[in-house]
């Protein structure tokens, strides 16, 4: 008998309740990404400036801020992750006037439909302090979406609402 052992490249998410994404959020608002601030990189995470349109927990004056992206933004003409991330071997700049969509980037474990059908428009971005996976970036206290579950559509606002202490 022979057994063949392959290590496997991708890894296992953790789904979790809205009651826990909520909780974890230092700041949970509503808006889109600012015309022209999305910056991806090929392998690292993007940056952009959020509008907010509306906070929902949290406080902030601020009606645009900078965040890290950890999942992968795409033009809406590729329809999974895996046709965009095959083609993602330099910067890219984005067409706004066309939908960009928002993709898991777990290679193997994640949906290969976008979780979002366009950031150009109001979501629900769940905002949190952490590193996400740019190794380009040394400070661990930059604010993020760092998982599929942290950004939603807005649809689910009155249902996430519940959960805000």
């Amino acid at each position: 008998m022979l057994f063949i052992s392959c290590r496997a490249m991708a890894w296992s998410e953790m789904v979790y309740t809205d009651a826990q994404i909520v909780d974890r959020s230092e700041l949970i608002v509503v808006g889109h990404l600012k015309r022209d601030s999305l910056k991806h990189q090929p392998r690292s995470d993007s940056h952009a400036v959020l509008v907010i349109t509306r906070v929902v927990k949290g406080a902030t004056q601020a009606r645009e801020i900078p965040i890290s992206i950890s999942l992968l933004p795409a033009p809406d003409t590729y329809k999974n992750a895996d046709d965009f991330a095959n083609n993602d071997l330099s910067p890219r700049t984005y067409d706004w006037t066309k939908p960009i969509v928002l993709f898991d980037n777990n290679p193997d474990g994640g949906s290969e439909y976008p979780l979002i059908d366009d950031i150009r428009k109001d979501q629900i971005w769940l905002i949190r302090k952490g590193r996400g996976s740019d190794r380009n970036v040394s400070n661990a206290d930059s604010l993020g979406v760092f998982e599929p579950q942290d950004v939603q559509p807005l649809s689910k606002v009155q249902q996430l609402k519940k959960y805000v202490k």
